[in-house]
């Protein structure tokens, strides 16, 4: 957030170089970085379009973040034979492959920025002589938007809970002290305050039973299952899991992660396939898994659990 913030900052100072190497820099903490590239460049179009600047300035941010990010993009790839990093699979990725939707889970992480460059380089060509051009503001509301968008077409390595939003905060607070030095008067304020205390208000008793139902699976299903490993499976055995972090802790036992954020060839041998997943359970000589049997349906199907152990929860 501090990155893109200043990115946006600087962009709106008139520098040149450092917000393509502010983004960059930011690529190598969150892969969502990569949607402020095609709201910089359209930014950069609608100057062309208006005259400022050069047709090469175009390429400068794409290039700065290729530059920048090739060698974790590489690494990746070679680590893991993924190009973004492992955690943005193994949040999302995975089931996906589950689901037989490999291909779809790929053109959304590496074609839909590639798209998406395209059609705001189109629109900045068409309306670039049009709209004025306030420098920094046309690129952060255009990520602003890409952002959240991607969140609510719930692609892979942005959906996943609401925090990922979190980087659009600022953004907001800026665009909310502009709106309120335009409308005038302190009944603003109040009304402004009574549909922020109304609309949280509304979501509290949603947010009261997630939590309710989150608190249940851990104590329900997650902690007794940590405490059944840590008294019956052998010393020094691994197990194989989808959540690591309480089975972990209490369980006492080394893990294999199932969703590859601990062993990042665990979504390789996802996208190869049963037999190599077999492959690494055999390598680690995993005693057992402890899974939700429905996201392993297609892997069940053809090795069944020989012993499974029910727990009457919406989670089991």
């Amino acid at each position: 957030i501090t990155f893109l913030t200043a990115a946006f900052y600087f962009k709106a100072s008139g520098r040149t170089l450092l917000p393509g190497w502010l983004v960059a820099a930011a690529g190598w903490l969150r892969p969502e970085a990569l949607l402020v590239v095609p709201a910089m460049v359209l930014e950069d179009v609608i100057a062309f379009r208006r005259g400022e600047g050069k047709a090469l300035s175009l390429l400068r941010v794409p290039l700065q973040y290729a530059l920048v990010n090739l060698p974790l993009f590489l690494g990746n790839y070679l680590m893991n034979g993924r190009v973004f990093p492992n955690t943005l699979y193994a949040k999302t990725g995975v089931f996906l492959e589950l689901r037989g939707l490999f291909f779809y889970a790929l053109s959304t992480q590496l074609l839909a920025p590639l798209i998406t460059l395209a059609v705001v380089g189109f629109v900045g060509l068409v309306i670039g002589k049009k709209l004025p051009l306030q420098k920094g503001m046309i690129a952060a509301g255009s990520w602003w938007l890409l952002h959240l968008g991607v969140y609510a077409w719930e692609l892979p390595g942005i959906y996943h809970h609401l925090r990922y939003l979190f980087p659009l905060v600022p953004l907001a607070m800026v665009a909310a002290e502009e709106v309120l030095r335009i409308l005038p008067g302190k009944k603003v304020f109040v009304v402004g305050a009574a549909i922020l205390i109304l609309w949280n208000g509304a979501e509290l008793p949603h947010g009261a039973q997630t939590l309710a139902q989150d608190t249940m699976n851990i104590e329900s299903v997650q902690k007794p299952m940590a405490l059944w490993i840590r008294d019956n499976v052998p010393p020094g055995r691994w197990v194989a899991t989808d959540d690591v972090g309480l089975i972990a802790y209490l369980g006492e036992h080394p893990v294999l992660d199932l969703r590859g954020l601990v062993q990042p060839e665990i979504n390789t041998s996802f996208r190869k396939g049963r037999a190599d997943l077999i492959h690494q359970l055999k390598k680690y000589q995993v005693h057992g898994l402890a899974i939700y049997p429905e996201f392993y349906k297609d892997f069940l199907s053809k090795y069944p659990l020989k012993y499974r152990w029910g727990i009457t929860t919406p989670f089991s």
